[in-house]
């Protein structure tokens, strides 16, 4: 045990986070323009990757293991809906956002194409996408839904059609592609948005059809709220098959920032960028196992799997390619990848901002966009730890701001915004005026201090949090319907870490409300324990 915590014994941790490849190809002989040229498109090619999540590039990125086994289930789903006949499926994935979701179904959108798509003239499969953000009004889904059927099979679109004319076309085309064995795959993005309006028509006929023998389609909903069940209606919620999968930020960070060697022994192969890693054996896993509970990052089934650690989950963003149109080039800088991920003053920081709440692939993308844009002279040196530590950096620069943010609240403000935090600790992600009023005044009832204030004077604190983006309404029409706001639900904008450090600021804050923060975390953290 005392090995394990020895400062030699975390370098050699550290040093085994991103195994170094075993060969780097030299550079061949360039003019200094011709390596501008190539570097540069090697980073243009990386951008694309991470930004355009339809690009043949970002095919090419390793999914975490998370999402991999997500991404079997629906692929194997939606498979057995092309194939059998009746098969008709309905899949929700739920997840805050930034943690896969969209790669996952783009990615299995992709495979399904592939397959059974060989015909550009005839495809078998049809997808249609839709938005709750663009397309929750019945009329503008529906003509929308009937202009990409339209242009996937080659049929003329009526602009000018009816939601009724629609309505009819929608039904009559999913039977006919029945007939011609033939599948439409719906992608409803925001699907929470959907079940906002009335009767929920939209969704009531897409289920529908999945209960009806002659047509074949499937419909995978995508929602950051982990309650959208509750939200469907009674008629709609019966024709839903209840498969659904969730995708945590928690399953992909966590203890496993600094895997061990024989936990990524498996993936040395992938560290150069010459494809996926290939299977470990027996052995090798056990080892793995082994070694992961020496070290203390957990036991048995409860151990991180190294590939849903930042250090994996960056090398598998930044890593070039095997089919790169420059070889030489991706092994050089499949190279500098691994000796930056095997840094320790990076790793150091990379642990940092994880702890203030940047946790989430969607941060670490950012990591590697703005590390990709500061490079100036690639031909140089690429991509540097110094590059990768500016982008660091500069993301927590954003938390920094938010902390700015509340260290200029009031005392009132304070409390208000530390209510909310209460609330969401315990488990709803949003609440309404009165609940944090009720959360405030059960504070008071703990300990006789003077930090009294009338409900007036906490409801404009209440508004000012809004006003200051530091929450927001859940509902985006909430401003617009009007009516009694302090019923209307908010989610809180901030992370604890960003609320304690913005609270450390602030001159003269009560002692009593910074414990009054932390005290539930503590006896959530030792329940959880």
């Amino acid at each position: 045990m005392e090995a394990d915590a020895s400062p030699m014994a975390a370098s050699a941790r550290r040093a085994a986070a991103v195994p170094v490849p075993a060969t780097v190809h030299p550079i061949p002989e360039r003019t200094n323009d011709e390596l501008i040229e190539v570097w540069t498109e090697a980073f243009r090619y990386l951008k694309i990757r991470l930004l355009d999540i339809r690009s043949e590039a970002c095919a090419s990125i390793e999914m975490r293991p998370l999402l991999r086994a997500v991404h079997g289930k629906l692929l194997s789903l939606l498979t057995d809906t092309v194939q059998t006949a009746g098969a008709n499926n309905s899949f929700l994935l739920i997840g805050p956002r930034g943690t896969g979701k969209t790669l996952v179904i783009q990615r299995a959108l992709s495979d399904l194409h592939k397959r059974f798509n060989t015909d550009p003239a005839s495809p078998q499969v049809g997808f249609v996408r839709l938005t709750g953000l663009a397309h929750t009004e019945d009329r503008s889904a529906f003509r929308e839904i009937a202009r990409q059927l339209c242009e996937t099979f080659g049929m003329p679109f009526v602009k000018g059609a009816s939601l009724e004319e629609n309505l009819a076309f929608l039904r009559d085309m999913l039977k006919e592609l029945a007939r011609a064995h033939k599948v439409v795959v719906f992608v409803l993005d925001e699907f929470d948005m959907f079940t906002k309006r009335a009767k929920q028509t939209l969704l009531y006929n897409l289920l529908d059809a999945m209960q009806q023998a002659d047509m074949q389609a499937a419909v995978v909903g995508v929602s950051c709220r982990g309650d959208v069940m509750e939200l469907l209606e009674k008629r709609v919620r019966s024709r839903f098959s209840y498969r659904k999968e969730l995708v945590l930020a928690e399953s992909c960070l966590g203890l496993g920032l600094r895997p061990t060697a024989a936990a990524t022994a498996g993936r040395a192969s992938a560290t150069a960028g010459m494809g996926p890693a290939p299977a470990t054996s027996a052995a090798t896993a056990a080892a793995a196992t082994a070694a992961t509970a020496a070290s203390g990052s957990g036991t048995g089934a409860d151990a991180p799997d190294p590939g849903n650690c930042p250090p994996a989950i960056l090398r598998a963003m930044l890593s070039l390619p095997a089919g790169f149109a420059h070889p030489d080039v991706a092994a050089s800088h499949n190279a500098a990848v691994a000796r930056v991920l095997q840094d320790n003053t990076f790793l150091d920081a990379l642990e940092v901002i994880c702890k203030k709440g940047f946790s989430t692939p969607r941060d670490l993308v950012d990591v590697c966009v703005i590390a990709l844009c500061g490079v100036w002279e690639p031909e140089k040196e690429g991509l540097s730890v110094h590059s990768m530590l500016a982008a660091v950096q500069e993301v927590c620069s954003i938390q920094d701001s938010q902390s700015m943010m509340v260290g200029s609240l009031s005392v009132l403000e304070l409390y208000m915004l530390v209510a909310i935090q209460r609330i969401r600790r315990r488990g709803p992600q949003a609440c309404n005026f009165e609940q944090v009023f009720d959360e405030y005044r059960r504070s008071l009832q703990l300990e006789d201090h003077p930090d009294k204030f009338s409900r007036a004077q906490a409801f404009r604190a209440f508004e000012r949090l809004l006003s200051m983006a530091l929450t927001f309404y859940v509902d985006p029409k909430a401003e617009q319907k009007g009516g009694l706001r302090e019923f209307h639900a908010v989610a809180i904008n901030v992370s604890h870490e960003e609320i304690e450090a913005g609270m450390k600021t602030v001159e003269n804050c009560p002692s009593r409300l910074l414990t009054w923060l932390n005290r539930e975390a503590v006896q959530a953290s030792y329940a959880a324990d």
